[in-house]
Formats: structure tokens, sequence, C-alpha cells
């Protein structure tokens, strides 16, 4: 296999796996909102709650990634 094909295919797999997660993470942030909805009554705790999973997502995001660059499938 030339380098040029090899280049493809990783970006190729790269980019489905970026796919992947991304659906994953849209499927449980919704999930989550719905029973955030169901749990709370009170709309501000709820918008607390979502605000600080965004933080905890943002802030392990590089370690995520980094372990995923460490263990390719």
């Amino acid at each position: 296999m030339d380098d040029v094909a090899r280049s493809a295919a990783g970006a190729s797999n790269f980019a489905a796996t970026l796919v992947q997660i991304a659906l994953i993470d849209i499927i449980f942030s919704l999930d989550s909102v719905i029973t955030a909805v169901g749990l709370v009554r009170q709309i501000p705790v709820m918008i607390l709650a979502i605000v600080i999973a965004v933080g905890v997502m943002m802030f392990c995001a590089k370690a995520i990634g980094d372990f995923v660059d460490r263990h390719p499938p």
C-alpha cells in the first residue's frame, strides 16, 4: 500500500470516528436533557446542570482525545 492510500484510509477512519463520537454525544446529551426535564421542575436547575455537563465534557475532551490517539482501533 502506498503512502497516499494509507493517508486516505487514515483520514477516512478518523472522520468516521469523529462522526461516531459526535452522534453518541448527541444521543447522550438528548437523553440527559429529557431526563432532566422529567426530574426537575425548576428550569434554572436544568440549565445549570447542562452548563456544568458541557464544562466537564470540554475539560475532559483533551484527555479522551489523547487516549483515543494512543489506542487506535
